[in-house]
């Protein structure tokens, strides 16, 4: 079982800025899955969006300017909202002010000829279009990066593991060898040893079994 990560990484998001209510705003989301609420902190500025989850094992820190160069309002206690593992938040952009909708001016209608009445045909109803990350995607596709986040880990361990144990293999089999060939040194020394011992002992034994001669009398 491998341990847990203690690395700091950026969490997926998303910065957009969109008009609503007739004032532009930066939409902000940020996948934190898994990520009790209590260890989010939530910290933007007037320049930067600053969303950390430093107390959780899972750490989190992101940091990054808003789209275009824009600056937020930013209160004293900025809101934002956390289902389903997504942290969302609406930033009024600065300096833009709500703009009442235009009032289009009157037209004085001629009467047209009279024409015969057709049957109106009934509007056809679109389909709200699907939104661009549905949050049960957004989940499995956290899910997916943590599971090859934690396989690719499983696996670099795994073939350290292979080169611990095939480095500890070559050096029992370089003592192994090393203390052979000592043995066999030894083994050498011995016998180049007994030979000359022999040697010696053949050379003195001829000198000692010859007679001596005796000095003839004149």
């Amino acid at each position: 079982m491998t341990a847990p990560s203690c690395e700091v990484t950026a969490p997926p998001y998303s910065l957009k800025v969109k008009r609503i209510n007739g004032q532009r705003h930066v939409v902000v989301r940020v996948v934190l899955h898994r990520v009790p609420p209590h260890h989010i902190k939530y910290e933007p500025t007037q320049e930067r969006l600053v969303v950390t989850t430093l107390g959780h094992t899972k750490k989190f820190v992101l940091d990054v300017p808003y789209p275009d160069g824009v600056r937020v309002v930013v209160g004293d206690n900025p809101e934002a909202q956390f289902e389903y593992g997504i942290l969302t938040a609406q930033l009024p952009i600065e300096g833009e002010v709500a703009r009442p909708p235009r009032d289009k001016p009157e037209k004085r209608a001629k009467s047209p000829p009279a024409a015969p009445v057709a049957p109106v045909k009934p509007a056809k109803v679109k389909k709200p279009k699907k939104p661009f990350v549905v949050k049960d995607t957004a989940l499995k596709l956290v899910d997916e990066i943590a599971g090859a986040e934690e396989r690719a880990v499983e696996e670099k361990l795994a073939k350290d593991a292979e080169k611990q144990t095939a480095l500890e293999q070559r050096s029992a089999e370089r003592a192994e060898k090393e203390e052979r060939r000592q043995k066999f040194k030894a083994a050498a020394k011995a016998e180049l040893k007994a030979r000359i011992s022999r040697r010696r002992a053949e050379q003195d034994e001829p000198c000692a079994a010859l007679p001596k001669r005796k000095k003839s009398a004149r």
